[in-house]
């Protein structure tokens, strides 16, 4: 079992158009921070923290909303890491919503064979994994709420899947994965 922990500094701009009742075209950009607590570097190059450019676009509606979002990693790996996915927020009493999300992402050649053993260069470019995670949150007002989410991802690439079946027990094929933060909204 893999330890790791994380914290997620992430700065956003919102905004977005609406189309027409109930549908909107919604628009994030900003920047992030990862700090790595407790990871023993498995790569050569690799930070104890990283950095990424980011942007998003989703199509809100009743419905499904379908999504895009796109990372740029400009201090490690300098490389783009891309998902998408459908998801759709439901309304639950005391004020709480569920968010279950399907997402499917993956990276270009510069950003996987820095994330994904076997480090070599082996591994190209493309899809490298499936995610389905459910996210339970709560806001105390419109500035500050509060979140978890729990995540089943599983490897969709054979060169990844083959490198860390080779690369020994730091990594794991299908793994479930989880989060609580904090969020604040000006």
């Amino acid at each position: 079992m893999r330890r790791m922990n994380e914290w997620d500094w992430t700065v956003f701009y919102r905004g977005g158009i609406d189309v027409c009742d109930g549908w909107r075209v919604a628009v994030e950009a900003g920047h992030l921070w990862y700090t790595y607590f407790g990871v023993k570097p498995a790569y050569k190059d690799y930070y104890h923290t990283m950095e990424e450019w980011a942007g998003r676009v989703a199509l809100e509606n009743p419905y499904v909303t379908p999504y895009f979002e796109y990372y740029y990693d400009h201090q490690v790996y300098e490389g783009a890491f891309m998902q998408g996915g459908l998801r759709h927020e439901f309304s639950l009493p005391l004020g709480l919503t569920f968010t279950p999300d399907l997402t499917v992402g993956g990276g270009d050649k510069n950003y996987l064979e820095c994330m994904y053993p076997p480090f070599d260069g082996s591994v190209a470019g493309g899809i490298s994994f499936v995610q389905i995670s459910g996210k339970l949150a709560y806001w105390f007002n419109e500035h500050f709420g509060v979140h978890a989410m729990i995540a089943f991802v599983t490897i969709a690439n054979d060169d990844i899947r083959g490198g860390i079946d080779d690369y020994g027990s730091t990594y794991a094929n299908d793994f479930v994965w989880g989060t609580v933060g904090v969020d604040f909204a000006f």
